[in-house]
């Protein structure tokens, strides 16, 4: 298995850096030094940076400029050691990741920014997962410039999704609800975005976003990321939507929705719906299952 033989490879090279004999420490950071060229061995640095007692000297020497080559590879790789490292760990780090923060928004706006290089060399996803990276590890440096990078980018919500902080959750909340936002695409997976974060924070933006859109494709995003989080305080929108819903993919993604959060107060609008087919034989078969599903899934 990959994981578990890089994990080995990353102990080995630990217990030479902390052996405690010159040589043995030598020729750990050499062989880290020899790596940190090599993007396939990325992931072993990343777990070397977790189990090192200090961290400090490897993130020094990744982040290290002069030391670096063009693209910044070595710095993307630091700020990817950053998650592995324990929070305990970090705090002494806090004035490293502050330069490394500047430095990946330095690198963005003054080299990504202003030619082709991203897109000819495929540094983009590199540094997106910098960003991503520094996101999730502190709040405060999303204030720093990261949260504006990610929001101009056409992969934000795609970060914002993997950053699944607060912030990055106010931000989605911004997407669902910007009228202006004639990506429909966007909306959708900013929605779905907020159903797989999971946290109560996605709650009122979702319900807001329902109240406030109109639109088929848009609505139907919402109640199924609602669905996803599985709140019953979103069943009282869900129901109140479904007596107005007259499109039938509409009221088959409430059925669904509340089918998963599971909650019992939902089962009279669920009978409802069947017996507001008088003849039972008009009544798609499909609508039918999805509400023998739900009734299911509530028990």
């Amino acid at each position: 298995h990959r994981t578990f033989q890089e994990f080995l490879a990353a102990c080995h090279v630990r217990d030479l850096i902390e052996s405690g004999k010159e040589t043995e420490q030598k020729h750990g950071w050499e062989i880290v030094e020899d790596w940190s060229w090599q993007p396939e061995r990325d992931p072993v640095i990343e777990l070397l940076a977790g189990l090192l007692e200090t961290p400090k000297p490897l993130i020094t020497k990744l982040a290290e400029a002069k030391t670096d080559g063009f693209f910044r590879g070595r710095l993307v790789l630091a700020a990817n050691c950053l998650v592995e490292i324990a929070e305990k760990k970090r705090k002494a780090l806090t004035p490293e990741i502050t330069q490394i923060c500047d430095d990946v928004i330095s690198f963005y706006e003054n080299t990504l920014k202003q030619n082709n290089y991203g897109k000819l060399f495929n540094i983009q996803d590199a540094m997106n997962s910098a960003l991503v990276a520094l996101g999730k590890i502190d709040e405060q440096l999303l204030g720093r410039g990261i949260i504006d990078i990610i929001m101009i980018s056409s992969d934000r919500v795609h970060l914002l999704h993997k950053i699944g902080t607060e912030t990055s959750v106010a931000e989605l909340r911004k997407i669902l609800l910007d009228r202006e936002n004639d990506l429909g695409m966007d909306i959708r997976h900013a929605a779905e975005a907020l159903g797989d974060i999971g946290t109560d924070l996605a709650l009122p933006a979702l319900l807001e976003a329902l109240e406030s859109h109109d639109g088929l494709y848009e609505r139907s995003a919402f109640i199924e990321a609602l669905g996803q989080l599985g709140f019953e305080e979103a069943v009282p929108a869900l129901l109140k939507t479904l007596e107005s819903a007259n499109n039938e993919d509409l009221i088959a993604s409430i059925i669904e929705a509340l089918g998963l959060i599971g909650a019992e107060s939902a089962v009279p609008a669920l009978v409802k719906t069947i017996e507001s087919f008088k003849n039972l034989e008009l009544l798609p078969l499909d609508l039918l299952n999805t509400v023998t599903e739900a009734l299911g899934q509530i028990g």
